[in-house]
């Protein structure tokens, strides 16, 4: 096959992109984020929550179950946007390309659909349409002021459900591109805004589940890490942490307590049903449009479940209504993992993903233990779309992005890993080296874990294995401090850090004591 090699300008910048003859030469790529959602919140890692669409891909894909994000909302969609780890490109994408002007630039139609929660709008930052909200979270029936059909504001109806709209949105954007633009692969970014809080559902949803959850977060607890043992997510000889201290027994709680604690968590599980459920019908689009087989299709979760308690308003699940799922839930959406959004922990930033692709995964409903990170989707997409990263954006020079493709990984083959995987937030750190992963939450002591052998983090090594500890600790710090002091006095950046301190395993500061305190807080 003859390809094209063009040269194209876009905010002054330039991509070399390789063309094909028909779209069918490259595939398209459906990249679908949850909001807050645990890693063992889908059937196919474990869960008793209802996601048949979901798992059918898994059934017929791949599974994950090492891949990481960067444990909450706004820096985990910095550094899938834009390739870079979130300290590189600023929060929001102020450095360089987004994936929208990249695929745009390698000849790809390009959508993006729901949560936003970064500079801009996506329609003047390389979607070629939007449909959603440009803020960190909204009401699911009335929406806020934020959202946007393309650059104008978009007035929601009667009959408003945002899970419902964004899947409405993008069909259409699906049949428009087939009908427009036969000849383009497309590119579409799909960030649902379900679970995340404020817990709002459909009635006829949320009766699915009432009764389901009555028996209490203990017996879901152990029936999920059954379940995964099952499923081939969680191995039979690694240890399972036990339910934290903070965390009542079910039975502990009163009779009101329960009913309480298992409605909402109800109204949690129909958000997630529901979501799945507008996978479905983008699925079925697909398959009509006969784009499915060269489609692929990527979901996961931009962080761990969240723990906090912070307002009661309302009647759970109604609109207007503003309710959290509480620490006992996010222990079970998380599980077998410890801590949860905002942590580096395995509770907060390793999500449970999804790749399904006809065309290119080669062995379906299997499971893979290669770590990846949420900075590797940059180089996967431009490798699979024939793309090229800019040298430079918008008159500044730009780094190389420290992803990796994850294409060999889809075709069964080793593929070559990354040197490290750098994670923090806030005084929230971890350093992946190999097997092994240095980690402390809120500035409290190192703890040092195995993770072949102990994914929940459970057997802390850190005096078994010093020298491991301190080489990791070194090489953390050499990494950090280089960004720190690059972005310590740059705008909004700044409230992400909070580690100022050289001694990374001293005590940190009132951020991370005050962010303890409340996720304790049942």
């Amino acid at each position: 096959m003859i390809s094209l090699v063009r040269h194209v300008a876009l905010c002054s910048f330039a991509f070399v992109a390789t063309l094909y003859a028909s779209s069918n030469d490259r595939p398209n790529i459906l990249l679908i984020m949850a909001d807050d959602m645990g890693y063992s919140d889908l059937g196919c890692f474990g869960s008793e929550i209802d996601t048949p669409y979901l798992d059918s891909l898994a059934a017929n894909g791949l599974r994950f179950r090492q891949f990481y994000n960067s444990g909450k909302c706004e820096p985990t969609r910095a550094s899938l946007m834009s390739g870079q780890y979130w300290h590189d490109t600023g929060l929001g994408v102020r450095r360089g390309p987004t994936l929208g002007e990249a695929m745009q630039d390698a000849g790809y139609r390009t959508y993006a659909l729901g949560k936003w929660h970064l500079r801009g709008n996506p329609y003047e930052r390389g979607f070629n349409r939007y449909f959603g909200h440009l803020s960190g979270g909204t009401d699911f029936f009335v929406g806020n002021n934020s959202f946007r059909l393309d650059a104008d504001p978009w007035p929601r109806p009667d009959g408003f459900y945002a899970t419902i709209a964004y899947t409405d949105f993008a069909i259409e954007f699906l049949e428009e591109g087939k009908n427009l633009y036969p000849e383009k692969p497309f590119f579409m970014y799909l960030a649902h805004t379900a679970p995340h809080a404020p817990l709002q559902a459909l009635e006829e949803d949320i009766a699915l589940f009432r009764e389901r959850y009555k028996v209490g977060w203990d017996v879901l607890y152990q029936e999920r890490i059954e379940r995964q043992k099952e499923l081939g997510i969680f191995e039979q000889h690694w240890p399972m942490p036990e339910r934290p201290k903070a965390i009542p027994a079910w039975d502990a709680l009163t009779e009101a307590g329960q009913a309480f604690e298992a409605e909402r968590m109800a109204v949690y599980a129909a958000m997630v049903y529901r979501m799945d459920q507008g996978i479905g019908r983008v699925i079925r689009k697909l398959e009509e449009l006969e784009q499915l087989d060269n489609t692929l299709i990527i979901f996961l979760s931009d962080n761990g479940a969240s723990p906090f308690d912070r307002v009661r308003r309302g009647t759970v699940g109604k609109p207007g209504s503003k309710f959290n799922t509480g620490l006992g839930w996010a222990w079970l959406s998380n599980a077998p993992y410890r801590h949860y959004k905002r942590n580096q922990h395995q509770g907060g930033a390793c999500t449970s993903m999804v790749v399904s692709w006809a065309d290119g995964v080669v062995h379906p409903g299997s499971v893979t233990d290669q770590p990846g990170h949420i900075v590797d989707f940059m180089s996967t997409f431009l490798d699979l779309g024939s793309g090229r990263y800019p040298r430079e954006f918008q008159g500044e020079s730009l780094v190389t992005p420290p992803g990796r493709s994850l294409d060999p990984v889809f075709k069964g083959h080793l593929r070559e890993p990354h040197d490290a995987m750098y994670l923090h937030l806030f005084d929230n750190w971890a350093i992946i080296e190999d097997d092994y992963k240095l980690v402390s939450a809120y500035g409290w002591p190192m703890e040092l874990y195995d993770l072949s052998n102990d994914r929940a983090e459970v057997v802390n090594l850190v005096d078994k294995k010093p020298q491991i500890a301190s080489r990791l600790h070194a090489k953390f710090n050499s990494w950090f401090s280089a960004r720190n002091g690059k972005l310590r006095h740059n705008g909004d950046d700044h409230k992400y850090f909070h580690l100022e301190s050289e001694d990374l395993s001293a005590p940190g500061g009132t951020t991370g004591v005050n962010l303890h305190q409340e996720a304790l807080t049942p």
